[in-house]
Order: C-alpha cells, then structure tokens, then sequence
C-alpha cells in the first residue's frame, strides 16, 4: 500500500467515524476525542488529517453537499474553511446546482399531455435528493440546535426549495393541471416533511422503520401523485413508461 493509499483510506475512515458522531452529538457536543475513539485511532494521529474540530466539520459539510474534493490529492492536515464561505456561497451554489433545474425545464415545457409523468419525475428527484444527502442534513438538524448558523445554513436551503416548489405549483394549478388546494405553502411544506420523513428522519429515531427503499419512494410517490394530480390526468400504472 503507497503512501497515498494509507493516508485516503485514514481519511475515509475518520470522515465515517465523525458522521456518526456529529449525527449523534451535534457540532457543540463532539470532540475529537470521541471521533478518534470511534475510527480507533490515537486523537494525535487524527489531528495529523484535521487541524481541527471545525476543519473535519466543514470539510465532511462540503464534501457530502458538494462532492467536489479528490481526498487522494488533498494536502494534510486539513485546515478549515470560513464559516461565511459554508453559510453563503456554499448554500446558494448547493441550491442552484440541485434545485434550480428540478423545476427550471419542466416549467419551461408543454406539460398538458404529461403532468402526472412531470409530477412524478419531481418527486423522485426530490427523494433521490433527500436520501443522498441525508447524512449531512442529520448532521445540520443535530448540530443547529445550539449553533444558529449552522440553523441558518439548513433553513435557507429548505426556504429557497419552499420557493421553487411553491411556485411550479402555482403554475400548475393555474393551468388546472394540478388540483387547487387551500394554502399552496402548506401544500409544498406537506411534501417536503412526508420525503424527508422517509428518506432522512427515519433513520435518526430511537428504533428506525425499517423500508426497501423502492418500497417507500414509490409509496410517496404514489400518495403525493394521486392526492394533486386530478384524476383526469392520473395515468394508470402501466402507462406511465
């Protein structure tokens, strides 16, 4: 094993122990004391990846939202980004990159011969979102409740989703091609929670609802598609292709 070799596989190892501990404890809470116990690693070997507490936060925070670090090439040990660059750059890029185009194209398409198939598509996406980057958004819920920009940072990006997804349902129910509903934000706000229930939530409680992961998607989808698509644009399952 090179050189490099060790040190990636050290890394990895250190940024699954501290998962688990930032999940658990929150950011104020964990110390690298409990993150080198947990890898089963000496707490100086840690401090020879990370600089820091912060550093390994902010680092496992960009790494999970954005996957943009190649940990093979990365210098160690790892120092810690700004907080401002996490909150605001990092927050509106993540938001642009995975959000925006979710409901840019359909908007911007005819959707009066597929609207249950547009619907559909969306709450997968939606799904997929929430599922793949649960890890980190069990680690922001854990650790906001006593670090407000931490609390910042996630309730900006669910805002910002609120927006989009409230107004590509306006849209639609405009068109008729959604069913009206009494409050649209409350609507929206319904549909997030109901995702991230199943795809982030039930994993942190004390006895975690076991699902096939196709099982509960497709349940999701199927409640939130038959409750605002009208039933005559609902496609019978064998028609949806």
């Amino acid at each position: 094993m090179t050189q490099e070799d060790r040190k990636t596989k050290q890394l990895k190892k250190i940024m699954q122990s501290a998962v688990k501990v930032f999940s658990a404890r929150g950011y104020k809470e964990a110390r690298m004391s409990f993150i080198a116990k947990e890898s089963g690693m000496a707490l100086g070997t840690l401090y020879l990846y990370f600089k820091s507490k912060e550093s390994l936060f902010n680092f496992l925070l960009k790494y999970i939202f954005f996957n943009d670090q190649d940990i093979r090439s990365i210098p160690v040990p790892i120092s810690s980004p700004s907080w401002d660059w996490e909150i605001t750059s990092g927050r509106n890029a993540f938001v642009y990159s995975k959000f925006c185009a979710l409901f840019e194209k359909p908007l911007k398409a005819d959707p009066t011969a597929g609207v249950h198939r547009e619907f559909e598509a969306i709450i997968r996406n939606l799904c997929s979102i929430f599922n793949t980057y649960r890890h980190g958004i069990i680690m922001l819920l854990r650790s906001s409740q006593n670090c407000p920009e931490l609390a910042d940072f996630y309730v900006n990006i669910v805002e910002e989703l609120m927006g989009l997804l409230v107004g590509y349902l306006n849209k639609r129910m405009a068109r008729g091609l959604l069913r009206k509903v009494a409050d649209v934000c409350a609507s929206a706000r319904f549909i997030l929670a109901s995702i991230g229930w199943f795809a982030v939530h039930r994993h942190w409680t004390v006895h975690e609802v076991g699902f096939d992961e196709k099982v509960w998607e497709d349940t999701i989808v199927d409640a939130l598609t038959h409750a605002f698509v009208p039933p005559r644009l609902q496609q019978p399952d064998g028609a949806k292709g």
